[in-house]
């Protein structure tokens, strides 16, 4: 990613294009002279032009008063031309295997190019997640066979070099670049095998247990979870396996692995290193097992505990007893696995701090988790609910409870940058673009119609664009300007304008911009859902349309980002940083209640901890801590977390269509505002499909949201709604309140905020940044996050 260097240029660039094409349209003497003006024509045509015939024997010339030379004889071999062989019985016999593969490289007879719609005929790439659980066999002929389609492509775009037929070239791109897609998956996938395998023999060979020599019996499972032989040296037996009553821990580590194999078992280190099938299924069933054991193969960290999605992942030292070792306590406890809380658990266990991270979820990202298909039924529909014919496969949905998108310029993206652990583990893809609602022309002679309308991200389409009238695009340039010379590093003071001190509404009022403009730069490009803005000072909003601009001149198209397969992989990859760095995750785990020192700062948290060593013994167990970070959900109202005064609804959209106005885009970004639709509140709505890997081909989700003003939510929607008709199926959220921390925090007790109903997550960073210098009584360095810079 590039910084925001090209912020200034982008908004001059703007400026100017909007200056030249106010010029364009105005009338008066310089109209006059633009059309009375006249351009001497210095050729009739366009071919080039000798002086003098160079070539004497080339017909007749005026110039060189050369006569008609009447008719040239032409020469010619009178050699005998080629005759197609029509007799079959001198045709070769050699017969080929209609099954050859080479056949595959050739087109349907008398075809030489596939049309564009053939070259659009395909299915997207796939993803690490799918191919870690494909076999060694299935990686190999998958590999080939993208070998073999590139080949094919290969072949074709030569044909068209040679044929120029002038389409298909796009087409082909696109399909050639899911192929690397593809390719590239399957080589991480491999990778993330090969390093498994290479740090776990270098274990099994410092195990004196284990005989790596390869002279004892070999070992060949019928099944997955088939077991040794009988008397092999290097292998035990189901019966050792299985701890006993009144035995103790003797192995030298124990693994239990719930769905890991088609019966779970509790599975000693020692078989799972000398078993391939424990082996296979721990390595690509449990991705998120693979870094925890490997970092403690490298002896980075001791995970001694672990429990994911309701299974047990469970990892012990000997004699260690994992209760023991939870109450030896921590630094700190976090409660609730959203993007605030991951994100902070991630940075303090990269900074050595001992953490561990509680949710009574099943699943990461808390409210802004992603969700499949499935699940969405069973939490708005109730128990019991499934997905109808068609829209059953959850393999092909990642669905966001909260849509939200990442400014490409913005600070979560330099935290991202600077974590490389985190990014290596995400893939984004931009939104293709952002628009916004106009009811009517815009401005002065303006040209829009009712609609929606593509957002300027380049000085050409800001000079087209209908959103601003023709008479107001001079005015806005010079309000462009301005925003791109301003410094905020140099303070306040700006052009006789105090920006600390000024408001909006004075600023906007010195440039004379008209309402329909003031709307289009606070909500369109500062992203305001509201005009409360107009009264702050103007410092901010020159600091916010700056942000929008240097993210959009990084990538065109929009300043925003998303992350494949849905928001959800963001608290993934925090918690997985937070793994590899020694942090501890308990999924499914009730907290009870917090516990208080003498002073009234916190001591520690008690939850309901379920007995490892017997299956539905539950204890209550006081986690020792002298700190604690949770979102809102695990304190009481009143304590440590006030309302907002606000409520937030939303509604997810399943679509079989693209969102008319957009151009057929696979994604976007559109934003009703509140002065179009008679509110308080602007309209949000996230637009994404296939292409970010969150629903099957033929799908796009687009989820609706705004700030409850009424007592009928739904109605609240309804503008939404109609752009987005017709909808397949509709998944309404109940209001839900925005809370955020009480200012007292003495007792070491530190509550995140809700995540608000803002189109990006650059509050989400404030609110990280805010909690940080709390909790560490500084700021957050985000230059100096890289743990390998750290170490």
């Amino acid at each position: 990613m590039r910084g925001l260097g090209n912020t200034t240029a982008a908004l001059r660039d703007l400026a100017a294009q909007l200056s030249r094409s106010h010029v364009r349209h105005m009338g008066g003497a310089n109209a006059i002279r633009n059309l009375t003006a006249y351009t001497p024509s210095r050729s009739l045509h366009t071919s080039h032009q000798c002086a003098i015939p160079r070539n004497r024997s080339r017909g007749a010339s005026a110039l060189r008063r050369q006569p008609y030379p009447g008719r040239v004889s032409l020469q010619y071999l009178g050699d005998d031309l080629p005759q197609p062989v029509t007799d079959p019985s001198k045709h070769t016999d050699v017969v080929t295997s209609p099954e050859h593969g080479l056949w595959g490289f050739f087109n349907k007879e008398r075809v030489s190019i596939p049309t564009p719609e053939e070259d659009h005929r395909h299915g997207r790439a796939w993803a690490v997640e799918e191919l870690r659980h494909k076999s060694w066999d299935d990686l190999h002929k998958l590999w080939w066979a993208c070998v073999k389609e590139r080949n094919i492509l290969a072949t074709q775009q030569l044909e068209r070099e040679r044929v120029k037929p002038g389409y298909g070239e796009s087409e082909a791109y696109a399909r050639d670049r899911l192929v690397r897609d593809t390719q590239r998956a399957i080589k991480h996938a491999l990778t993330e095998r090969y390093y498994a395998w290479q740090e776990a023999l270098k274990v099994a060979g410092s195990d004196p247990d284990i005989d790596l020599s390869g002279k004892g019996p070999a070992f060949n499972p019928q099944t997955l979870d088939a077991e040794s032989s009988p008397g092999a040296d290097t292998q035990i037996s189901d019966e050792e396996a299985i701890p006993k009553a009144g035995l103790d821990a003797k192995d030298t580590k124990r693994l239990e692995l719930n769905n890991c194999c088609p019966q779970p078992k509790v599975v000693t280190y020692r078989t799972c290193l000398s078993s391939p099938p424990y082996l296979k299924a721990c390595f690509i069933n449990h991705t998120f097992f693979v870094a925890h054991i490997i970092a403690w193969y490298l002896n980075t960290i001791k995970p001694n505990y672990l429990r994911l999605s309701g299974n047990f992942i469970f990892i012990m030292d000997d004699g260690q007893d994992p209760i023991k070792d939870l109450e030896k306590g921590f630094d700190v406890v976090v409660m609730g696995t959203g993007l605030t809380e991951t994100i902070l658990s991630g940075v303090m266990s990269v900074q050595g701090k001992r953490v561990l991270h509680i949710d009574s979820n099943s699943y990461y990202g808390g409210e802004g988790a992603s969700l499949k298909m499935s699940q969405i039924y069973e939490k708005f529909r109730g128990d019991g609910s499934k997905p109808p014919a068609g829209l059953d496969k959850d393999r092909d949905w990642n669905i966001d409870l909260i849509p939200k998108f990442l400014m490409a310029g913005g600070e979560l993206a330099r935290i991202l940058r600077q974590l490389k652990q985190v990014q290596d583990n995400v893939q984004f893809q931009q939104i293709a673009g952002s628009y916004v609602f106009r009811g009517s022309g815009g401005g002065f002679f303006g040209l829009g119609g009712s609609g929606v309308h593509k957002v300027p991200s380049t000085a050409l389409e800001a000079a087209k664009s209908n959103l601003i009238g023709i008479m107001e695009k001079g005015r806005l340039k010079s309000f462009l300007e301005s925003v791109a010379a301003y410094d905020d590093a140099k303070g306040p003071q700006h052009q006789g304008m105090n920006l600390e001190k000024d408001s909006m509404k004075s600023v906007y009022d010195k440039f004379s911009l008209e309402e329909p403009t003031r709307d289009f730069v606070g909500h369109a490009m500062a992203l305001y859902s509201d005009d409360s803005y107009l009264e702050l000072p103007a410092r901010q909003t020159f600091n916010k349309i700056k942000l929008y601009a240097g993210s959009v001149a990084m990538y065109g198209k929009s300043p925003y980002i998303y992350p494949l397969y849905g928001l959800g992989e963001l608290p993934s990859a925090f918690t997985r940083l937070s793994a590899v760095h020694g942090g501890t995750y308990m999924l499914n785990t009730e907290v009870l209640d917090f516990e208080h020192a003498d002073d009234g700062k916190v001591a520690g948290v008690k939850i309901k901890f379920e007995n490892p060593r017997k299956d539905g013994e539950y204890v209550d167990l006081v986690v020792k801590t002298e700190r604690v970070l949770a979102s809102p959900s695990y304190v009481a109202e009143g304590k440590k977390k006030k309302r907002t005064g606000q409520q937030v609804v939303r509604a997810i959209c399943v679509l079989n269509h693209p969102v008319k106005g957009t151009d057929n885009s696979d994604s976007g970004q559109i934003i009703i505002p509140q002065s179009e639709a008679n509110r308080k509140n602007d309209i949000y709505i996230a637009v994404i499909s296939s292409a970010h890997n969150v629903c099957p081909k033929g799908y796009w989700i687009a989820i609706v949201s705004t700030i409850v003003e009424t007592q009928n939510p739904q109605h609240e929607l309804k503008a939404g709604f109609e752009l987005l008709e017709p909808i397949e199926e509709t998944f309404l959220a109940k209001p839900f309140d925005l809370w955020e921390q009480l200012d007292d925090a003495s007792d070491n007790v530190f509550v995140s905020k809700s995540l608000d109903a803002s189109s990006h997550l650059e509050t989400c960073t404030d609110d990280v940044k805010h909690l940080y210098k709390l909790m560490e009584g500084k700021d957050l360095d985000i230059d100096g996050l890289n743990p390998e810079r750290a170490e």
